[in-house]
């Protein structure tokens, strides 16, 4: 997309210059991720100017890229099938996790570096995303701590993911990643 046709489509124009930025950034992040707030900039068609006053630095834009990207993906966990067996449940959110990062790697890449302090948008999606998993994950063991059994099961799928990714685990499949994770929540499961 050329910065006229950016320009042209987004909304900044009527007030909403920080989530143009937001938007155009993912687009720059798929192409390369070291963009500078300059590119930005010029991408969007502003000047670099109006790109610091919605953001500090490169890191500010990051985290506010991070949040984006934790929107994203509980939107993607929210219009998943609904499951009685919290297994089955558990398991569609771990695919759709390891599919995110597939479809999306550069961007996954920058939400393992989210700071969720650095604002109270970061604090409030952080909050939200890990509210709604422990919220369901709470059914695969309602006797344990739901804080800890969420933090467990989202190491084993980012861990599962990053190792997928980076191709330790062989070229799988959805299916393949469906298979080990039932396995790995069989053993956790019993």
């Amino acid at each position: 997309m050329s910065t006229s046709e950016f320009v042209k489509n987004d909304t900044y124009h009527h007030g909403n210059l920080r989530h143009a930025l937001i938007d155009g950034a993912l687009e720059l992040l798929a192409e390369d991720s070291s963009f500078s707030l300059r590119a930005l900039a010029k991408y969007v068609g502003v000047s670099p100017t109006a790109v610091y006053r919605h953001f500090s630095d490169k890191t500010a834009l990051i985290n506010a890229i991070s949040a984006r990207g934790y929107r994203l993906l509980l939107e993607e966990f929210r219009a998943l099938p609904v499951h009685d067996d919290p297994v089955e449940q558990a398991l569609e959110y771990g695919v759709c996790y390891v599919h995110f990062a597939q479809n999306n790697p550069q961007l996954f890449e920058l939400m393992g570096h989210h700071d969720c302090t650095a604002s109270e948008e970061n604090a409030a999606i952080a909050r939200e995303f890990f509210e709604y998993l422990a919220s369901h994950n709470q059914r695969l063991a309602p006797d344990m701590d739901p804080e800890v059994l969420t933090r467990t099961l989202w190491s084993l799928v980012h861990g599962i993911t990053v190792l997928g990714r980076g191709g330790v685990l062989g070229n799988f499949s959805r299916e393949d990643y469906r298979g080990y994770l039932r396995q790995s929540y069989a053993l956790l499961f019993r």
